[in-house]
């Protein structure tokens, strides 16, 4: 006989947009999701990795119990209650003998789109005193925690994305990937809206990405060259007088020193760097910095390249 499909409302755990979502459910079975096109912030949007996640749900081979590795290298279930206690007690042998250094722990993006897991593992680290706590973040934008502790953050942040006059996108590509500017609230439509309201996009990347083919001004950067790009941006930006005295007056320290810092970045010392025509470079700096308002982000490609934690403090540097 046919079964009833119920529908819940709940939101997609893959990643950090936290897509909302409606869940078909048959039989105590997912069997279908989908965008919720109710919901006011995502207006139906999930991206097709979401829309997978029945096939990961229901596939035969997903574990249904933790599983204990037995001396012939097979796997027999074991109680998470079992499972726990035995793992205590050899975590316990090893930071006897090597201190509690010696005990790390890794959360991926799972971890993070579940509440719990993510703030029971700080906890268990508080209680067993080691700082060795690592997370995706660690392993592939670890230059945007760096930079920020460095440079410093206003506590009122960046400008917003909503009404912003211009936005520049480093190595980021937001209807791909979420990371950078703008809200990953169905990237594509903001996008595509701040652009149709008149917003102007500067793009920053090595090829020709979804984003660069909607900008305004495209600097396809030589890889690897991203420091000297923005330091010639930031040049031009002091050197026209682009910015607001007062407010950095008031609010930023050593602003003499990073002046002094990108000065021997001119613009044809640049073009030779980074293949990026004089020009352009000119006119991405006079359009981000004249717009009233607007700001700069990057995704993980920055992160990827060299000197990463110089080219996320000279973004932050540009916000500012």
């Amino acid at each position: 006989r046919t079964m009833t499909v119920e529908t819940k409302k709940s939101f997609c755990r893959f990643c950090h947009a936290f897509c909302a979502l409606e869940v078909d459910v048959e039989d105590n079975k997912v069997i279908e999701v989908r965008g919720d096109a109710s919901d006011p912030i995502y207006g139906g949007y999930t991206c097709i990795k979401g829309r997978q996640l029945p096939l990961e749900h229901n596939h035969e081979e997903r574990l249904r119990s933790s599983m204990k590795r037995m001396p012939d290298g097979t796997y027999e279930p074991i109680s998470s209650e079992q499972a726990l206690d035995e793992i205590a007690e050899k975590l316990k042998a090893i930071i006897d003998e090597s201190g509690t250094r010696s005990v790390a722990t890794y959360n991926g993006s799972h971890a993070f789109c579940n509440g719990i897991p993510l703030s029971f593992i700080r906890a268990w680290h508080a209680g067993v005193k080691s700082p060795m706590f690592f997370t995706s973040v660690t392993i592939d934008q670890p230059a945007k925690a760096i930079a920020g502790s460095r440079h410093g953050m206003w506590m009122a942040g960046t400008n917003n994305f909503a009404d912003a006059d211009v936005t520049m996108m480093v190595g980021t590509n937001p209807t791909v990937s979420m990371f950078g500017p703008v809200p990953p609230f169905n990237p594509s439509r903001r996008l595509n809206d701040a652009l149709q309201r008149g917003m102007k996009l500067i793009v920053i990347d090595p090829r020709k990405s979804d984003a660069a083919k909607k900008a305004d001004i495209h600097l396809a950067v030589k890889p690897g060259e991203d420091v000297t790009l923005l330091s010639g941006i930031l040049r031009v930006i002091f050197t026209e007088g682009l910015y607001d005295g007062d407010f950095l007056a008031a609010n930023a320290e050593h602003v003499e020193e990073l002046r002094t810092s990108v000065e021997p970045f001119n613009l044809d010392y640049v073009e030779e760097r980074t293949g990026v025509p004089a020009g352009q470079v000119e006119d991405a700096a006079r359009m981000f910095a004249s717009a009233p308002k607007g700001s700069v982000g990057s995704g993980t490609g920055l992160d990827m390249g060299p000197n990463p934690n110089l080219s996320e403090h000279l973004i932050l540097a540009l916000n500012t």
